[in-house]
């Protein structure tokens, strides 16, 4: 999985170089920054070994932060992007067999992400709004800890292949700056864990989303 998510970010990398060579002098490279929150979608976990399966659990998330960080590079209407995004959301309930609230329980999910994003850049009668939608494909670390009682249940990180569709809308401050606010739905491979006994668990993680206000510099 570690020589994929290499391959993922030199071929990003490649992609903006080649994208920069071709493009014309009013386009150029730009860098990002965002800051949200983040709605995690439910995880449920599926032991393996069947005699564990009383343990399988379904878990709900509280809101949590979102970060971004970005470089990409504008041509036309489109923009090539490198970003790492990255959430954490704590747990807010967990239920045996979907309907029992098991009382005690703690945790948190992390999920830190590599994508290469590809935008389309809509214009508008303002000149100063640029609409914006597009999508990305990635590389994420989830990472998983989980707790009853104060005792680990399962404290692991695997690395997953993730989706990201994201829209948004621009608002341009002079000829350089710009801030914004965008929407993105993200879906993660499942995670593959293993708990303190050696015990497989997978954690499978429905559809997520983030809300971020945006701050971009066009160099």
């Amino acid at each position: 999985m570690i020589k994929q998510t290499n391959k993922l970010i030199g071929g990003g990398l490649l992609a903006l170089s080649l994208v920069a060579s071709s493009a014309v002098a009013k386009d150029g490279v730009y860098i990002g920054v965002g800051l949200g929150i983040s709605i995690m979608g439910d995880s449920e976990t599926t032991y393996a070994d069947k005699d564990l399966a009383i343990i399988n659990t379904d878990i709900k998330y509280k809101l949590g932060t979102a970060t971004s960080f970005l470089a990409g590079y504008k041509f036309s209407s489109f923009r090539a992007e490198l970003e790492s995004f990255s959430h954490s959301n704590d747990f807010n309930d967990v239920y045996a067999f979907k309907v029992r609230k098991i009382p005690g329980v703690t945790g948190k999910a992390t999920a830190s992400t590599v994508l290469i994003n590809g935008y389309y850049d809509f214009k508008v009668d303002n000149p100063k709004l640029t609409p914006y939608v597009g999508i990305g494909f990635g590389s994420t670390t989830f990472k998983f800890n989980y707790k009853n009682d104060g005792d680990t249940l399962i404290d692991d990180d695997d690395n997953v292949v993730s989706v990201a569709i994201t829209g948004g809308v621009d608002f341009a401050i002079g000829d350089k700056f710009s801030v914004g606010v965008g929407g993105r739905h993200i879906e993660y491979g499942d995670a593959k864990l293993k708990d303190p006994g050696d015990n497989m668990v997978t954690i499978s993680t429905g559809l997520s989303s983030a809300f971020l206000i945006t701050a971009k510099y066009k160099f």
